[in-house]
């Protein structure tokens, strides 16, 4: 797998005179890599007596720096023995051991899953397939040479000055002191602390009801609207009910893969796009959700500028501003499922999410919506995911924000509801009846 695709084996080093990073593809040795060539990736097996010591094992994952970009260890495989007798059985697995594939997201993004998991079976199956180079399909590297030269290009016609231009006209008059200001927070003292502990929480909720979810995803026909744009527009019009501010901003995370030739390629792709949106409140629902829709198209014209330039421009190129939103946005539709993966005669079954911990907040802030869809395509439903850093918010206060959320879809697309989207205006909506 190293080999065979060299994103797996790629150093990031950061270039003082050209002051960015530069990436480097480390060269194979003539041996088949084994466990001791550490210097390619992390290789260990643990060994847990229960669910608790099998948690640890999961934060290890997450806390501790086994991967160095210096010299290209992106890549690690933690097996997991569950209440074995002996730990000197290297060589077997049995039912309930884990093997947990750890990928740093340099190198990886969620949509790299389905691509890697069908290479390690082929590998797995036919090891000498991974030394055939005569796959001529886009490398990461190659997607990243592409974007260097798309930015030294600077014609004022180029489409990445384009690009610049478009995010100035996106981020004109918008207060830059205010992102980290705006939310309930239960520990203000904590609020302006440059630096998180880390630590966090997660609440997960549902959206079963059929008339809902029917009557959502008929909007979205009619209205010729991505469901990521429909939620979207709602998680925007539930902060400003919410802070009672009228210009927010939603870091939105996107798949970015705008090619066809990268669609399945391993690799990171995924970015982040600052959503501005200057709420009207005499405006329609309708009329929001179309606003929204015309940012989104906007946004994915211009989508090819790198995240660190979009945020110069936002902060003015203030290194000293501290560069997260207080809110993340991500939207996540169901389109392949993998159930399992075979190795030869072994079948390997995937961890399910809600067994794995979620003590760890990487933002403020990440509400999270998985559009559930089941294999006939006969059920459909939508998972709520609320991921909080503890060092601002508690339960209590998470568990009201997603009842308050859940209340507003409530009042805009239940057919019980007297709100009318297409005519009423915004203001007459309230989240604090429920």
């Amino acid at each position: 797998m190293i080999y065979k695709h060299s994103i797996l084996r790629t150093k990031l080093i950061y270039s003082p005179e050209e002051k960015c990073l530069k990436q480097y593809i480390k060269p194979m040795p003539d041996e088949f890599l084994t466990s001791n060539h550490d210097d390619y990736y992390s290789f260990q097996i643990s060994m847990a007596n229960n669910e608790q010591g099998f948690d640890q094992i999961m934060i290890g994952e997450i806390n501790k720096h086994y991967f160095n970009l210096d010299t290209g260890i992106v890549f690690r495989c933690n097996v997991v023995k569950m209440n074995h007798d002996r730990l000197d059985d290297h060589d077997t697995l049995i039912r309930d051991d884990v093997i947990v594939l750890n990928l740093h997201h340099s190198a990886f993004d969620g949509r790299s899953v389905e691509p890697f998991i069908k290479q390690l079976e082929l590998a797995y199956k036919s090891p000498e397939s991974m030394a055939d180079q005569s796959d001529k399909s886009l490398r990461y590297i190659d997607y990243t040479i592409n974007e260097l030269r798309m930015l030294q290009d600077d014609s004022p016609d180029s489409e990445m000055n384009i690009a610049r231009e478009f995010w100035k006209t996106i981020f004109n008059g918008y207060d830059i002191n205010k992102p980290n200001k705006v939310l309930p927070y239960d520990y203000h003292e904590t609020v302006e602390i440059v630096g998180r502990s880390g630590f966090g929480g997660t609440l997960c909720s549902s959206i079963e009801d059929e008339e809902l979810v029917c009557s959502m995803l008929t909007l979205v026909r009619e209205h010729n609207v991505s469901m990521f744009q429909l939620f979207l527009t709602c998680y925007h019009l539930f902060i400003y009910k919410l802070t009672d501010d009228n210009d927010v901003l939603i870091d939105g995370i996107t798949a970015n893969r705008y090619r066809p030739e990268i669609e399945y390629a391993i690799g990171m792709f995924l970015s982040f796009f600052p959503y501005r949106l200057a709420i009207d409140p005499n405006m329609s629902f309708i009329d929001l959700l179309s606003k929204v829709h015309g940012n989104c198209v906007n946004i994915l014209q211009h989508s090819k500028l790198p995240l660190p330039e979009i945020l110069n421009i936002q902060y003015s190129g203030n290194p000293r501003m501290d560069r997260t939103s207080s809110t993340v946005f991500f939207f996540e539709t169901d389109t392949y499922k993998i159930d399992e993966v075979l190795l030869e005669d072994a079948v390997c079954k995937f961890l399910p999410a809600a067994n794995r911990p979620a003590h760890i907040s990487k933002f403020d802030l990440l509400f999270s919506v998985k559009h559930d869809v089941s294999d006939t395509g006969q059920t459909q439903r939508f998972f709520l995911l609320w991921n909080y850093s503890t060092d601002l918010f508690t339960e209590k206060t998470i568990s009201k924000m997603d009842k308050q959320f859940r209340h507003l879809l409530n009042i805009l697309f239940s057919k019980s509801s007297t709100f009318d989207i297409n005519q009423q205006p915004l203001y007459e909506l309230s989240l604090f009846s429920c």
